[in-house]
């Protein structure tokens, strides 16, 4: 995955979140929308992908899904002075705010925990506790809601699959990327 790419897709996204709605009307975007979710399946490692991107991959499939109509309309804040800070908003908007911030964020820790299961195989497993050592991962963040996400997953998966998260899991622990007590939350 080359930096260029990453910067491509990125603007990509941010100018179909922006503008999807009107360029739907004049143009067909499902080749466009298929380009971003290839490059999101070829590049399955998402370790190397950043949260934002993948934040900004899952809101252009879900706009598109729903025919680009927004849920709310889109509030510039530079237009109401009032909305400036977190603290300002209405309560409404701030659960509103909360309720899209956590699906988008276990979407992204779902997909990373995916990823990490499935290059499993053909990574060494050294390579994957010193990427996600040293990277920006969801497992740094919240620790419980990665090793639930990780749980989650294997309880619809096979048994090789539940295999690899307990082998997996152990070894983080033992590298120091998991507490013990995360893991018994999780």
């Amino acid at each position: 995955m080359k930096v260029k790419d990453i910067l491509n897709i990125h603007c990509l996204c941010i100018i179909l979140q922006i503008a999807g709605q009107k360029l739907s009307k004049t143009h067909n975007l499902d080749g466009i929308v298929h380009h971003i979710l290839l490059f999101k399946n070829e590049n399955t490692v998402l370790i190397k992908m950043s949260p934002t991107l993948q934040s900004l991959i899952f809101k252009i499939q879900n706009l598109h899904l729903k025919c680009w109509i927004h849920e709310e309309p889109l509030k510039l804040i530079e237009d109401n002075e009032q909305y400036i800070s977190f603290e300002n908003l209405p309560e409404q908007l701030k659960k509103l705010y909360d309720l899209k911030s956590y699906t988008v964020m276990a979407q992204c820790i779902i997909d990373e925990c995916m990823a990490v299961l499935n290059g499993f195989d053909k990574i060494n497993i050294n390579e994957i506790v010193h990427s996600l050592k040293y990277i920006n991962s969801w497992l740094h963040y919240d620790q419980v809601s990665f090793v639930a996400s990780m749980i989650l997953i294997t309880l619809n998966e096979d048994q090789s699959i539940r295999q690899k998260a307990g082998i997996l899991l152990n070894l983080f622990i033992k590298k120091g990327l998991l507490l013990i007590d995360s893991v018994l939350s999780g």
